[in-house]
């Protein structure tokens, strides 16, 4: 089957003949048409990915294909994404491992066309709850799998560093007295 995007396409053939240890009966005649579909939804929009303590808030727009099922992010540490994808038909949990990547966000009941927000690093939106560490830059890359398990090629965001949030300034009271 050809890689992401992939194609769909119909194959049809009538049944001339068979053969079988048992006694046979039936005919067919007309043509029977299947259609193989290794066609990728598409992909997610609107990706944007805000960072705080510990923790990188994202927010993606699922795929707008008819068919589409899940959304999977994967991780990586680092400013760039990885090569790692996931494998046609496989379903993932969170923090199964794909060479160097990570699974943090595993959607299964969204709709097509449905904006989405999960935060990785506090568990929520079907992200991780592991803590992230600070000033460590990550790298997500979002992909959308159709009801026939293919993936597409999937949209980058990142990096994406937590940070400390700034201490807050403090305040000072000064009590004046005025001598006569």
């Amino acid at each position: 089957m050809p890689v992401p995007p992939g194609l769909s396409y119909s194959v049809g053939g009538t049944v001339t003949s068979f053969t079988g240890t048992n006694g046979q009966a039936g005919t067919d005649s007309s043509s029977a048409t299947i259609t193989v579909d290794n066609l990728s939804p598409s992909g997610a929009t609107s990706v944007s990915g805000s960072s705080s303590n510990t923790q990188v808030t994202l927010n993606w727009t699922t795929s707008a294909s008819s068919d589409f099922s899940r959304s999977v992010m994967l991780r990586w540490t680092g400013s760039s994404a990885g090569s790692e994808v996931p494998a046609e038909g496989t379903d993932y949990a969170n923090g199964n491992t794909i060479t160097t990547a990570t699974v943090v966000c595993v959607r299964t009941t969204d709709t097509a066309s449905t904006a989405v927000s999960g935060v990785d690093g506090a568990g929520t939106g079907g992200c991780s709850s592991t803590p992230l560490t600070n000033n460590q830059a990550y790298t997500y890359k979002v992909f959308q799998k159709d009801s026939r398990g293919n993936y597409d090629v999937g949209v980058t965001m990142g990096p994406s560093p937590p940070h400390q949030p700034p201490p807050q300034p403090s305040v000072l009271a000064l009590t004046l007295s005025l001598l006569p």
